[in-house]
């Protein structure tokens, strides 16, 4: 067992099964190293979960889970984490009951499913062609040309770089960008505006 001492600190997994523990301050927990099986609690603070070192795409092992899987022989159980750093490969997040403040998805193709939002929730799909699926209701300002990731104020959510994005319940505001974006909206009162680009739009349905 690996325990934070007193101010910000970097905790890294090794190759063994480790348990990795924050104390009150904002700790970053790197998971460095493939095939083990490692248990991760921030505690207090505002903590990081960074998996950027991984060689393989990580995984919500089922709806609602605090666990992660990668390959065949990685897994990782996490509690208390605000901000999730993925892995450069193609990496699935199931976000279903449980807030956090940030996601960076890196490199590869993800798929990013979210349901409960807090206040300045800031989501980035990185590089690749990321998915994004919005379970919660509300209201979201959405803009895909975006250079740079915007500021969230208020009871607002910010998503950025991503290639396809599916609203369920939410009132949306969506502009789109010059590239080919996919965007479907569910059953709220929506706002798409697709700019240049092959856009594929549909309105109307919501998502489970």
């Amino acid at each position: 067992m690996l325990s934070s001492e007193a101010g910000d600190n970097t905790l890294v997994s090794g190759r063994n099964n480790d348990r990795l523990l924050g104390e009150e301050d904002d700790d970053r927990f790197v998971m460095a190293s493939d095939g083990s099986n490692d248990i991760v609690d921030g505690n207090a603070g505002s903590d990081t979960l960074d998996l950027s070192h991984s060689t393989a795409g990580w995984r919500s092992e089922n709806a609602g889970s605090q666990k992660l899987v990668a390959g065949t022989s990685s897994r990782l159980e996490y509690a208390n984490i605000e901000h999730f750093i993925g892995s450069g490969q193609n990496d699935e997040f199931r976000f279903y009951s449980l807030p956090f403040l940030s996601l960076d998805g890196g490199g590869g193709d993800d798929f990013v499913i979210v349901s409960v939002l807090v206040d300045q929730t800031t989501i980035d799909g990185g590089a690749g062609s990321d998915r994004l699926l919005v379970l919660s209701g509300l209201d979201l300002d959405i803009d895909f040309s975006a250079e740079t990731l915007p500021s969230v104020n208020g009871a607002e959510a910010a998503f950025w770089r991503f290639e396809s994005l599916f609203i369920s319940r939410a009132n949306a505001t969506v502009q789109g960008s010059n590239a080919n974006e996919e965007i479907e909206t569910g059953l709220g009162d929506d706002l798409v505006n697709g700019l240049g680009g092959a856009d594929t739009m549909a309105g109307g349905r919501a998502r489970a």
